[in-house]
């Protein structure tokens, strides 16, 4: 009756509904959007810190007199801390720009993992619910670790454990990121599906079930920020998968070499263009990346731009450029400025 009347479908069971459709599917006429929760720039706009921002984005590694200064670096990395407790959730994230209120948040964290958790019935069968809730519950504590089904339950075969995690990421609670070897582009070309992490939804409601309160998150000074748990690790995976543009399905990568002497693993791998781009987020000194000087010695892609995401001042040193955690929202910017070695 309305011919030409857009049309908006949304919703956690969106995509169950999607896969097992039995209408026809007008081609053409249909634009899917992929959307994640808010980033760490959309929340300084929030707080109204439009001149972090701005010098944010027009920071040069390469050129000293873009650099941000120890007070102005201290108050983005703080900023940062405010965001890995409040998380992007738009409520949480809009609440906690707009007061502070850090108990409020805290509430709209509970009320929404409640209600993931209230929702699985809704897409799982009666003898599938026990299952997804443990696949709930690792992907909540153990994100960002190489999955092992003996870990989610000992008491269920690895089958049943596979197909609830795969109902949990339908759902989009929880995000795979696979191994690739990174042998050229694209990097599903040489991905292992068998060998993968997890990507929760959102840092804040990854934090929320500790609980670590805001204090304790600002508490945490220079590389401690990195070595708590795997804050900072959920922090660049949620904005790193969704960097691209809205229309394309979210992917990421990461990198494994397992030997009885030279074990390494590589946190995330993106390409931009022809690049790809490795990226540890890591504590400490150059010299003590090996996972990302192995890489750069195994993988024969000529092109590439190694990346250290950190709570440290940006800087080019050796083959590595450095940058800290508020800039992960330009590190496509970055790789396009900077060549590939």
């Amino acid at each position: 009756d309305y011919p030409g009347l857009p049309v908006i479908a949304a919703g956690s069971l969106l995509e169950f509904t999607l896969a097992e459709h039995s209408f026809p599917m007008p081609v053409g006429r249909i634009e899917f959007m992929h959307l994640g929760p808010v980033r760490f720039e959309d929340y300084l706009l929030a707080r109204k810190d439009e001149y972090l921002l701005g010098r944010i984005r027009g920071l040069d590694p390469g050129d000293s007199s873009t650099h941000l200064g120890d007070s102005l670096h201290a108050e983005a990395l703080d900023r940062v801390a405010e965001f890995l407790f409040c998380g992007g959730m738009p409520e949480a994230s809009a609440r906690f720009a707009q007061d502070q209120n850090a108990a409020a948040v805290m509430e709209i964290h509970t009320r929404i993992l409640d209600t993931y958790r209230a929702d699985i019935v809704k897409y799982a069968s009666r003898a599938e619910v026990p299952k997804v809730h443990l696949a709930f519950d690792y992907a909540l504590h153990c994100s960002h670790q190489k999955v092992k089904y003996s870990r989610i339950s000992p008491d269920y075969p690895s089958r049943d454990l596979k197909e609830a995690l795969q109902l949990l990421c339908l759902a989009k609670i929880a995000t795979p990121i696979i191994h690739s070897t990174c042998a050229g582009i694209p990097l599903e070309a040489t991905q292992d599906l068998k060998r993968f992490k997890l990507c929760f939804l959102d840092v804040g409601l990854m934090n929320s079930t500790a609980p670590l309160a805001l204090g304790v998150i600002r508490s945490l000074k220079g590389d401690a920020l990195l070595t708590r748990g795997t804050m900072a690790e959920q922090f660049v995976g949620q904005h790193l998968l969704y960097r691209g543009l809205p229309y394309r399905e979210p992917r990421l990568h990461y990198w494994l070499r397992e030997g009885k002497s030279a074990n390494a693993e590589v946190d995330f791998t993106i390409s931009v263009n022809d690049t790809i781009v490795p990226i540890e987020v890591k504590a400490g000194a150059t010299g003590w990346l090996k996972s990302l000087h192995l890489f750069n010695q195994a993988v024969a892609y000529k092109k590439k731009r190694l990346i250290r995401l950190s709570t440290r001042a940006p800087s080019q040193e050796a083959s590595i450029l450095s940058l800290p955690l508020y800039m992960v929202q330009q590190v496509e910017r970055l790789v396009e400025m900077e060549p590939a070695s």
